[in-house]
């Protein structure tokens, strides 16, 4: 028993050893993580058709389409469903994240395809977040939604779960958030 367990924490520390990481920065927004190597950032013309035309977006408190933007967009590289996804979208006044948290699920609520579980307060970058999952009847993925505000600035951070190797992606999706950095 003790050499199974030795062999599997011993793979474990030598996998995440060898994975290499890629550094994404966007610094208009002042975002950047470090991302495995065998996630890839998509390319603006595969995220427009994935998340709807700007016309089609969810907006949040915002329906001006310039001030809700995609950021980024990465899918593991084995098409499994899997995603990493984050949106800022420019508020038209400060909003406390209590606040924020309770328009974006209201907005999602409006779906009766959609159910969320309830929030959890997370810290993030020295900014307070809220942290919920979100399910829905007409995508297999459970997706999991982090917002955060920073003044008149809110993200959302987005994630979901493929099909294969979850326990291996969930470690991989928390080094992501864990790394992401807002300046």
């Amino acid at each position: 028993m003790f050499f199974i367990t030795f062999l599997f924490i011993f793979t474990v520390v030598l996998g995440q050893t060898n994975v290499t990481k890629n550094t994404f920065q966007d610094p208009l927004a002042g975002i950047t993580f470090q991302y495995p190597s065998d996630w890839k950032v998509t390319t603006k013309e595969y995220v427009d058709p994935m998340l709807g035309e700007k016309d089609g977006m969810d907006r949040g408190m915002n329906h001006d389409p310039k001030l809700v933007e995609p950021i980024v967009l990465l899918l593991l590289q084995s098409m499994d469903g899997s995603s990493f996804l984050i949106l800022s979208e420019l508020l038209p006044f400060p909003v406390p994240i209590e606040k924020y948290t309770d328009l974006t699920r209201s907005s999602s609520l409006s779906d009766p395809t959609i159910k969320l579980s309830n929030s959890l307060s997370i810290s993030l970058s020295s900014m307070s977040e809220s942290k919920y999952n979100v399910t829905s009847t007409s995508d297999p993925y459970l997706q999991t939604q982090i917002l955060f505000v920073d003044d008149s600035n809110a993200f959302v951070v987005g994630h979901a779960i493929g099909e294969a190797e979850k326990s291996q992606n969930i470690m991989k999706i928390i080094s992501m958030v864990d790394s992401l950095r807002i300046e």
